[in-house]
């Protein structure tokens, strides 16, 4: 009777996030692109329809794969938010099944619990997070360890593990946390003789390497790999060194203490979500050996992505999808169904271990779904209320000649989406201005703003677009921090549209 009852109980549990989670994904049909996926997407309309090379013409720190994808998404789908969330739904389709190949072999419902828990997490927020640079990563990675868990391994194995872990890692550099794992598990292999464990790895290396040289390759072709190595070595030292807020850290102690009380956090989350689980299911196999290295498998996985962003450094809400996921996977362990002849105590166990299970699952779907729905139908009742759409309103009514160009001010996120909307033509390199503010007396960044300030003059936009933004390198008002900008856009340009707290549009002057 209990098992019958935890069987069930499981089965409505997982059912009702999956549907949940569906849920959300209709709501967030409606989005527009926003925030990280507006600056890629972006960057793949003037790559693609503008000839923008990456680095030499698109200032960013972040390696090409991206965007290569996102050229091709553009090429093949187009520029509108709409395709993009269906192509969303075959990632995370993706995902799903990934999922399923790792958790199903212990529990069903779990496998589809832990899957669910995430996607609730990652459609909280609509679209502003979709196919941005730790989802892309994070699904290479899944598929990378359900491959590494397989009971046979065969060379193709081997070079197909190793072509989505150099995925992973080109999507989002910090993904190679993963390496490890995956190759103590290749080596740790029952299918691979012995003679055949060093082979097998050089084999899966190699393919790791040569797959993670194409985006290179692409950029080295359209002559922007120096501009790359230029972007490293003089401003990667200053990004690295920023804090959560973009403000430099005053010293080696504060960057160092700060980076160790964010991971003791959220590694304590992750070990305190999932822990139980891994228990739980190492309980429920005390006779499987196969069964118990898979679970030690997925807790060193899980313990890995614990590094993911403390890579990095910024802890920022999206870049913790990865170490979610995994520990979401681990939590719904808890759903396990013991056997018929388990102990009693095993079976009233799995009956309480359903609530933490449901009670974060209804957490999420609480908060989720009903904001998803507020979201919906303001973007139905009112789609022009968001200030990008604004701008992009603009500028489709003040029409621009093809050979003008615009300029904003932002961090990645409206500034792009408004360009994307109209498209419009960026006037320099900077799509988004957080480098012209960090460490603004360091030798390197006093060189990025004469550059911008000397292309700006040069390109002379039609329009500069200044949003007010809040996370930002210092605060307050940048513009007026930045003088020589400041001064040549009040000398040259005139304001023609302002909304208090959100932006200002300056248009050049007619003598000018």
């Amino acid at each position: 009777m209990l098992l019958t009852v935890s069987r069930s109980a499981a089965w409505l549990i997982a059912t009702s996030l999956l549907l949940a989670a569906g849920v959300t994904f209709f709501f967030s049909l409606n989005h527009p692109i926003s925030a990280d996926l507006a600056m890629l997407h972006y960057s793949a309309w003037v790559i693609n329809e503008k000839n923008f090379v990456l680095y030499r013409d698109i200032f960013d720190i972040n390696f090409p794969a991206p965007y290569l994808f996102h050229s091709l998404l553009g090429k093949l789908i187009g520029y509108e938010a709409a395709p993009l969330r269906w192509v969303d739904f075959v990632l995370m389709s993706t995902l799903g099944w990934a999922s399923w190949r790792i958790i199903s072999p212990f529990s069903k419902p779990a496998a589809v619990t832990g899957f669910s828990l995430f996607c609730l997490l990652y459609w909280a927020q609509g679209g502003e997070f979709a196919l941005e640079r730790d989802v892309l990563a994070l699904v290479p990675a899944v598929i990378a360890f359900a491959l590494a868990s397989n009971k046979k391994t065969s060379l193709l194995i081997c070079v197909l593990i190793g072509y989505f872990a150099a995925l992973a890692c080109s999507m989002k550099p910090n993904s190679v946390v993963i390496v490890p794992v995956l190759l103590w598990m290749l080596y740790r292999s029952n299918s691979i003789t012995m003679n055949k464990k060093t082979s097998t790895l050089v084999v899966c290396l190699c393919s790791m390497a040569s797959v993670s040289l194409i985006p290179f390759i692409w950029v080295s072709a359209n002559n922007g790999l120096r501009s790359f190595f230029d972007i490293y070595q003089h401003y990667m030292p200053i990004y690295a060194n920023s804090r959560y807020d973009l403000w430099h850290y005053e010293n080696s102690t504060e960057r160092w203490m700060t980076l160790l009380t964010q991971y003791l956090r959220f590694a304590g989350i992750s070990l305190l979500l999932s822990l139980p689980g891994l228990v739980w299911a190492w309980l429920q196999n005390t006779q499987n050996t196969e069964a118990r290295q898979h679970i030690l498998q997925l807790a060193a996985m899980t313990f890995s992505f614990t590094f993911y962003e403390a890579i990095a450094g910024k802890f920022w809400f999206n870049h913790m999808f990865p170490s979610a996921y995994w520990s979401f996977l681990c939590l719904s362990l808890l759903l396990i169904t013991p056997s018929t002849n388990a102990a009693a105590w095993k079976k009233y166990l799995a009956i309480i271990f359903l609530v933490p299970c449901a009670a974060l699952g209804w957490l999420l779907s609480k908060t989720t779904v009903p904001t998803m729905q507020q979201a919906h139908i303001k973007e139905q009742q009112t789609p022009n209320s968001w200030r990008a759409k604004q701008v992009a309103n603009f500028l489709l009514t003040h029409p621009i000649k093809p050979e003008e160009t615009v300029q904003v001010l932002d961090m990645a996120g409206d500034g792009q989406a408004a360009l994307l909307m109209a498209r419009a033509t960026s006037a320099t390199k900077f799509l988004i201005d957080v480098p012209l503010w960090m460490e603004p007396d360091s030798e390197s960044i006093k060189k990025l703003r004469a550059e911008f300030v000397a292309e700006l003059q040069q390109k002379n936009p039609t329009y500069i677009v200044y949003f007010e933004q809040f996370l930002h390198p210092g605060g307050g008002n940048r513009l007026k921090e930045f003088k020589p900008l400041y001064q040549w856009i009040t000398q040259n340009y005139a304001i023609v549209e302002q909304r208090e707290a959100a932006y200002i549009i300056f248009q050049r002057k007619a003598d000018q």
